[in-house]
């Protein structure tokens, strides 16, 4: 299996130059109770998911689109998607413009064609990858 966690990934720079977003866990609890509370109408629809992400080292603004998600400890695990920043959620639960460079927030993101079963599977601490395909293609290109 192939991690991205390896000095070589990190030594090419690649993940500082590239845009990706990291995702962690299913957003629950205290955080979905205060976008609750700010807005009593909100729900999760259809083909969307709210999880607590990282961002990369860029700010990806609302809208912006990935193509492609993988396991972090095992990068071909892997699958072609469509997924698309719809709400970013930061400071008790305001709602702001992007996902700020480097920073933790929570995402309401849109799979228009069905929630890959990497996500649907995915166990807890078990971290996915949003990105380009032509990202993924070079981070296995450079892990040995």
């Amino acid at each position: 299996m192939k991690t991205i966690d390896t000095d070589e990934v990190w030594a090419s720079r690649i993940l500082y130059e590239k845009p990706y977003t990291i995702l962690y866990d299913e957003t629950v609890g205290n955080f979905l109770n205060k976008i609750l509370a700010a807005n009593p109408l909100f729900r999760v629809p259809e083909n969307t998911i709210l999880f607590d992400i990282t961002g990369c080292y860029q700010d990806i603004p609302i809208n912006y689109s990935y193509d492609f998600i993988f396991r972090n400890d095992n990068i071909e695990d892997c699958a072609n998607t469509i997924a698309i920043i719809k709400k970013v959620y930061a400071y008790g639960a305001k709602e702001i413009v992007q996902i700020p460079s480097k920073s933790s927030v929570i995402a309401l993101i849109e799979f228009p064609n069905g929630i890959p079963s990497l996500i649907t599977n995915k166990k807890i601490n078990d971290p996915l990858y949003l990105c380009a395909k032509k990202l993924w293609e070079d981070l296995v290109k450079i892990i040995p």
